[in-house]
This record gives structure tokens, sequence and C-alpha cells, in this order.
């Protein structure tokens, strides 16, 4: 983007932009808003930008389930409960369940706490239950480098990402869909799946949040999902 086509998303002046630039000015807190904004930046990196401008940091970072995050952790937990009897699960920013529902427990084991990016690349049984995993890892590849651009100072994320590289080698050409098929048993449970986030919020730890709802590519994949449900159903009744 140039430094004219920034100053008339911003309101701010071609000139002045040209000295935050060159350090010849310092921003105030709206001019590093806006330019977040306009560049959209996490609210995570807009913190460290006002820091770094020696200014307070703007954006909260509440633990997950408390005060302002409650409602939203609470409608997210809602949608993965509603989403049986096929696979939900919640992650935050850094790729890391913090949220399975019964199903997600089935397929992926219980893996509340674990890193989903490293289970699904590196050795362990989510990684061996996954039929198509050179698929599944060059998309999680893909979705990482995408993460890690959207948030250069995050060094985990940058970490996750270069592990990511490094397990699968070095490719030229990723997909972001990730499409899993898993073993169950003796059965195949093939997938794809969409991916909620919480747009309009204004605390980070809300913002990072994410949501993947893992949906049956077939009729024969619904029905063994649907029969897991109706195991569990009986297993807790006993």
């Amino acid at each position: 983007m140039s430094q004219l086509q920034l100053a008339l998303q911003t309101d701010i002046s071609q000139r002045h932009i040209s000295f935050l630039e060159n350090g010849r000015a310092r921003p105030r807190a709206d001019t590093v808003q806006r330019l977040s904004v306009a560049l959209e930046v996490p609210l995570r990196d807009q913190n460290t930008l006002l820091i770094l401008a020696g200014l307070p940091a703007a954006f909260d970072e509440t633990p997950l389930g408390l005060g302002t995050t409650a409602p939203f952790v609470a409608a997210l937990e809602r949608t993965l409960n509603a989403h049986d009897p096929y696979p939900g699960l919640m992650v935050n920013g850094w790729w890391d369940i913090v949220r399975l529902n019964d199903a997600g427990r089935t397929l992926l084991g219980d893996a509340t706490g674990h890193n989903l990016a490293r289970a699904l690349l590196d050795g362990g049984p989510m990684r061996e239950r996954i039929v198509n995993w050179d698929a599944v890892a060059a998309a999680v590849c893909g979705r990482l480098r995408r993460d890690a651009r959207a948030a250069p100072f995050d060094a985990r994320l940058q970490e996750l990402s270069a592990h990511a590289d490094a397990v699968i080698g070095a490719v030229s050409t990723v997909s972001h869909a990730i499409c899993p098929a898993f073993r169950l048993g003796h059965d195949t449970v093939r997938t794809f799946s969409l991916v909620g986030e919480l747009t309009a919020a204004h605390d980070v730890t809300v913002q990072e949040l994410r949501v993947e709802l893992l949906f049956p590519a077939d009729d024969a994949s619904a029905a063994v999902l649907r029969r897991q449900a109706e195991m569990r159903a009986d297993a807790a009744q006993r």
C-alpha cells in the first residue's frame, strides 16, 4: 500500500505518514488505531504498536471465561454443543485447544489443552488417525503462514509456522482448507470444516478465539458419527 493510499484510507496526511515512517514524528493513540484498522492489525499487535509509541495499551486480555469474555465463550460453547453429533472444537490464537464437544473428543481424543497444530503435525495419536496426512499438513502449514504474516510481533506464531515448514519441508503452494479424513475403528470419517471468528470483539482473548466445526463429507461418514453419538448416549444411561 502506498503512502497516498494509506493517507486516503485513514484521513491522515501523506506528509505525516512519511514523518512517522522515518521517525521524525511520534503518533498519538488515535493515529495508531486508525493506521491499525486500515492495515487490519490484530488487537494484540495494536497494543504492541501503542507501547512502542510510548502509549498505554488500549485493549484488555481477559482470561478465558472471565469478565467480558464470559458471554462470548458461552455463545461459542453453545455452538459446539449444538453441533453434536458432529465434531467441533474451540482454539485460541496460538492453536491451543480450549474446548471440545463430545463428538470432538471421540474423533480427536481428549486433546483439551494440547496444541492443535503440533498434534496434527507431530507424531502422536491425532496424526496417526489422519488418513490424508500430507494434504492436512500442507493446509495447516498454509494457515500458520497466514496467521504468522498477520501477527509479525507474535513470537509463538512465528515459531509454530517455522516448525510446520520444518516438518513438511519447503513447499511453494499450500491450501488453507483443512479437510481431514480420520480412522475411527474400522471406519473412515471424511470431513470438511467451517471456521468461525468473533470479528467485533474488543478484547484480545475474544478476538483470537476460533471455532472449528467439522462436517461429514459424505453419507457414510455422517452415519458413523451418528452411530458414535448413539453409543455415547447408551453409555451415559448405564
